[in-house]
């Protein structure tokens, strides 16, 4: 089952430098009698495509869409419609948004979602993208829908697409929260409970955030409610985000049994963007620092490195605190940031944190390091810190036709399994990989880097039509589905 709601964002370059831009997101469900469905969610920015006269004199835009869901190389579910935004009078204001849902019956499984957009406006012009999409919901296990974030919620009252569980539900298509917005509310079904946890017993539903970067529990973000087993329960909650500043987090649910044991948990990578909300030097000042290993580093010039080095593994909050303070001479303020940095990684001990820690910057300066740039400062350095040393990494710097490249792969991130980095060197020299695809939560996704690997010496194919194994011998997805 997919667990992650990951927006898709693309553009499409139109004529007179307009661009189709659109938010795609879906999310996967069950039903009391077992027939799973996943749900679509196209979200199309109304200033962004052409909006011509109709029947009624009225203004109004025309995307076509195609969805096909493919298993096996075989289209299993398949819609092709037109969607149309709302008619407007005046074509000189601001165009409004509109917001596509649809549900595809699904049996359980992997699939590949491929998906067609043009603006009916602009007919030659056309985006094409696939996904993979798994389904997969036990009859008899404890499992987690999608978690489904909400931009409006009321109750039902004439059933349509938006009803789920008595309430008209209005996607919140993207994982991204300006500083305008001060809520973040969500939706979530559980299935199974009653076989697991037994008839009419008493559970609760936890809800949290958790820093990205450190897994950190922020608990002054979070609520609960007692339940009774059944076949589905429901989840709705929201939190206030007013306060919450600048960064990646996980929206964190849990289920506890009756003795207050944890039996199944499942997140959702959001980001936040709140410009106004960050440290103080206030919020070091009481750090002790007094017979610490950061007493040892007494000059700015170190203490600025050291903080410089910590990016990889800081949230953007921290991160943003910490070139700030690189940018003065207060050597005693960056003393105590550092010590409260690793406290909060490692309380007990926060010395061997910052031990291991330099043992792998050490690590990723000697062996990533390219021209003018160290070794923590590259994609592949800023992997290692982030997640640690890869399960499996392999190097391809002699494929027919392709720039050399990397692929890396973790048994397991974040209870997550099998995540994959592709790096490449487009330079072809000096040791700079750049990260162009990863299936990991919060990575880059590009569903085209297959072919931009292969480009080197193909400058004449037609990559629209044809895919990179077509002319590369079938070693690039292999060499990705199969590092040694």
């Amino acid at each position: 089952m997919k667990k992650f709601i990951l927006p898709l964002f693309f553009s499409i370059s139109l004529q007179c430098s307009a661009a189709l831009t659109a938010v795609f997101s879906h999310s996967t469900f069950n039903t009391a009698n077992n027939s799973p469905y996943v749900e679509t969610y196209l979200s199309i920015i109304g200033n962004s495509v052409e909006f011509k006269k109709n029947a009624e004199n009225k203004y109004q835009a025309s995307i076509e869409v195609s969805l096909a869901f493919l298993q096996n190389n075989e289209i299993v579910n398949f819609k092709k419609y037109n969607l149309l935004s709302e008619a407007i009078a005046d074509s000189n204001k601001l165009k409004p948004n509109f917001l596509d849902i649809q549900r595809f019956s699904l049996k359980n499984g992997n699939y590949v979602l491929e998906m067609q957009i043009k603006d009916n406006a602009f007919p030659d012009k056309v985006f094409k993208t696939s996904q993979a999409i798994s389904v997969n919901f036990p009859t008899d296990s404890l499992a987690f829908s999608s978690i489904e974030l909400i931009e409006k919620i009321s109750k039902t009252e004439m059933p349509s697409v938006l009803t789920k569980s008595g309430f008209d539900l209005v996607p919140y298509v993207s994982s991204y929260f300006p500083d305008n917005l001060n809520e973040i509310s969500f939706y979530s079904e559980i299935y199974n409970t009653n076989k697991k946890l037994g008839l009419d017993e008493k559970f609760i539903v936890s809800y949290y955030l958790e820093s990205f970067e450190n897994k950190s529990k922020m608990m002054e973000y979070g609520g609960f409610s007692r339940q009774t087993t059944s076949t589905i329960n429901v989840v709705l909650g929201k939190l206030d985000i007013t306060k919450l500043p600048s960064g990646n987090y996980f929206l964190v649910l849990e289920i506890r049994d009756k003795l207050n044991q944890l039996v199944l948990a499942d997140k959702l990578f959001f980001q936040r963007s709140n410009p106004d909300i960050g440290m103080t030097i206030a919020d070091i000042s009481s750090i002790v620092i007094e017979n610490t290993f950061v007493s040892q580093f007494k000059t700015a010039d170190t203490l600025r490195y050291l903080l410089k080095v910590l990016r990889p593994a800081s949230t953007q909050l921290e991160a943003d605190f910490a070139m700030n303070l690189t940018k003065t001479d207060d050597y005693k303020s960056m003393q105590q940031y550092l010590l409260n940095f690793w406290q909060k990684r490692n309380a007990a001990d926060p010395e061997l944190a910052w031990q291991n820690y330099v043992k792998d910057v050490e690590f990723v300066n000697k062996h990533f390091t390219a021209i003018n740039r160290p070794g923590y400062t590259s994609d592949r350095g800023r992997v290692y810190l982030q997640y640690g040393a890869p399960d499996a990494r392999t190097v391809f710097d002699n494929e027919p036709s392709s720039y050399p490249y990397e692929v890396w792969q973790y048994y397991k991130i974040d209870k997550r399994t099998n995540r994959r980095f592709v790096f490449g060197n487009f330079a072809m020299a000096g040791n700079d990989y750049k990260l162009i695809h990863s299936d990991a939560v919060g990575e880059v996704k590009d569903s085209r880097w297959q072919q931009r690997l292969v480009k080197r010496n193909q400058q004449t194919r037609n990559f629209d039509t044809e895919k990179a194994n077509d002319y590369f011998g079938g070693n690039i997805n292999d060499n990705y589905d199969n590092p040694r």
